[in-house]
């Protein structure tokens, strides 16, 4: 049951999220309690996403492990050098062009695999390239960011591998 609705409960959210500032409410629940709540509840979905991965699909991915480690170096080069290609094209304002690449370098997450569900596709391939991504994110996202960032965008990789293992490695693999 939670499989299936947690495509309408991501639209739900979000959209509150999005138009919560228009309804002229003096309390934003989504800021009230801080960067440290919102710390805790990426930890939360991830452990969430985590337990609702059938077993039986990630058997599935023993005769087809090498598409997954494919997929995701094909993931790996290619987002993070379309989203640097969209900023030399585009020069968009320097925080725009940081967060086009943070976004281009950063793996898919939980939102892909409730898309491929809805969508039939092959939720366990979907499933095994989160799941490698994910778990390999905190070597290869700071580097693909050191990589495309550039000298003028100060970034603190260490702090980005020890945030990605505690929010989104250990949550995973728990």
């Amino acid at each position: 049951m939670l499989q299936r609705s947690i495509f309408v409960w991501l639209l739900v959210s979000s959209g509150l999220a999005w138009y919560w500032p228009q309804l002229g409410m003096s309390v934003d629940p989504f800021l009230w309690l801080g960067a440290p709540a919102i710390n805790g509840l990426i930890i939360v979905a991830m452990f969430s996403v985590g337990a609702l991965l059938p077993v039986d699909e990630l058997k599935q991915l023993q005769t087809r492990w090498y598409s997954v480690v494919l997929g995701t170096v094909v993931q790996y080069t290619s987002m993070p050098l379309l989203a640097w290609t969209a900023v030399q094209i585009a020069r968009p304002a320097p925080e725009l062009a940081t967060g086009i690449i943070i976004v281009g370098c950063v793996p898919g997450a939980m939102a892909s695999n409730v898309l491929t569900m809805i969508a039939r596709g092959h939720v366990s391939y979907s499933v095994g390239l989160t799941t490698l991504a994910t778990l390999i994110s905190p070597l290869v996202v700071p580097l693909a960011l050191k990589l495309t960032l550039g000298k003028d965008v100060p970034y603190d990789g260490m702090a980005a591998v020890r945030l990605m293992i505690l929010q989104i490695v250990l949550p995973t693999v728990l």
